[in-house]
């Protein structure tokens, strides 16, 4: 019985340090919130940061988690005398539905001595690095397909891979910069309700990309009125109204060579000092806090009719292959793959759901010799679209009513 008690222990002390170093190389974390539910209600009180933890809930027969919000006001009201019956703002409720899957990654152990394959728990530390770098990669990409297709990818990988089958649902706010008019409106496109109907516009976007389209200065001063008129809410970060923007690096350098760079990064705001998240960020122009990542921010691959992928490529067109190498950096190519989506997060963008937290597992045999290891995790990103309660109850497969997003796509030329 003790030692029992002594292997349960000393496993806790690996799953924590396991999650630590995970959460250390994850990119989102410093801008994830934890929500808190009523126990009574069941109804779950917001951050206000980019991703919300949705943790300690239960699962009944499902695997999915509702939540709620009050429909924003919007409109002019009205005036003095005028007449304000009749005239209220609908502050019906709308609901996101958020799922959660387990996902595992395991190794098979090369040959050791018997003494090491029974002593489990140092196998686990002697290749931690390994898991550390995979899931760490995994979850930070798996933000980006909860941003770029709606949900992360084990969720809407196919049910004969044991995935959840969930159709991808791309954001609505994908903007398309057009460089000669300066602005996203000659290169808008119609959106539409209907899945494959708004995947195949985006295709068309990326199409009209040309070379004058670059992310510069000139894309940021646009991107502030269309933040605004696209009801995206602000993180609140020590006092400051923040919107995080991740964008390539060959975005980066593209800006970086663009008129008045230096002036008004020279010229910017002061950082934050008590919060370390302003000392990642490249620049803070504005309410826009810049990061560079190579790997949050992807580089989609299109061709004519429809098809659009952001993590499986062909090995011609990624460093990363189509076995999985989600962590790897995409270079960019002349044809299909010449375009990146810069990645814009307000309050409350992402929710996750989790389940249960990394933690080992082990595969044993004859009188506990360890043949593989592995490491799991039960949750869901989900973009947090907000829909009307009659289209989430009949499945929310066409839905018809959707508050806006709060997060957008920049797409740009790169070469």
């Amino acid at each position: 019985m003790a030692t029992d008690a002594y292997s349960v222990l000393n496993k806790s002390v690996i799953d924590t340090d396991l999650r630590k170093e995970v959460y250390q190389r994850f990119f989102w974390n410093k801008f994830t919130g934890f929500p808190k539910v009523n126990p009574t209600t069941q109804k779950w009180t917001l951050t206000g940061s980019p991703i919300e933890r949705f943790a300690k809930f239960k699962l009944t027969g499902r695997n999915q988690l509702m939540i709620s919000m009050l429909r924003n006001v919007y409109g002019y009201g009205k005036d003095g005398s005028a007449t304000l019956l009749s005239n209220e703002e609908d502050l019906s409720f709308l609901y996101a539905k958020l799922f959660v899957h387990l996902k595992r990654q395991g190794i098979s152990l090369p040959d050791e001595v018997e003494a090491e394959k029974i002593n489990w728990m140092k196998i686990a530390k002697d290749y931690q690095p390994a898991l550390v770098r995979w899931f760490a990669g995994y979850l930070n990409s798996d933000v980006s397909a909860a941003i770029y297709e709606g949900y992360s990818r084990h969720i809407t990988a196919a049910t004969a891979s044991k995935g959840l089958g969930i159709t991808k649902r791309y954001n609505k706010n994908n903007w398309f910069w057009d460089g000669t008019d300066k602005n996203f409106t000659t290169n808008e496109q119609t959106f539409s309700y209907t899945s494959a109907t708004w995947k195949q516009a985006i295709v068309d976007g990326l199409d009209t990309l040309d070379t004058a389209d670059v992310f510069n200065m000139d894309l940021l001063e646009a991107l502030t009125p269309m933040v605004s008129a696209s009801n995206i809410i602000p993180w609140s970060l020590d006092g400051e109204d923040i919107y995080p923007l991740i964008i390539h690096s060959r975005q980066m350098a593209t800006l970086r060579q663009s008129n008045y760079w230096s002036r008004d990064v020279a010229t910017a705001g002061l950082r934050g000092k008590t919060n370390p998240i302003f000392n990642y960020a490249v620049a803070k122009l504005g309410k826009f806090l810049i990061f560079v990542d190579d790997v949050i921010v992807r580089l989609p691959y299109w061709a004519q009719a429809s098809t659009l992928n952001y993590f499986d490529y062909s090995a011609a067109v990624n460093v990363g292959d189509a076995a999985g190498q989600y962590e790897k950096v995409q270079l960019p190519d002349t044809t299909s793959q010449d375009a990146a989506g810069a990645i814009l997060v307000g309050a409350s963008a992402v929710g996750e759901t989790l389940f249960s937290d990394l933690e080992y597992a082990k595969e044993s045999d004859d009188y506990g010799m360890v043949k593989s290891l592995a490491a799991k995790r039960f949750y869901g990103f989900n973009r947090m679209d907000y829909f009307d309660e009659e289209i989430v109850a009949s499945g929310g497969t066409t839905p018809t009513d959707q508050e806006l997003p709060q997060s957008a796509i920049i797409n740009t030329y790169v070469s």
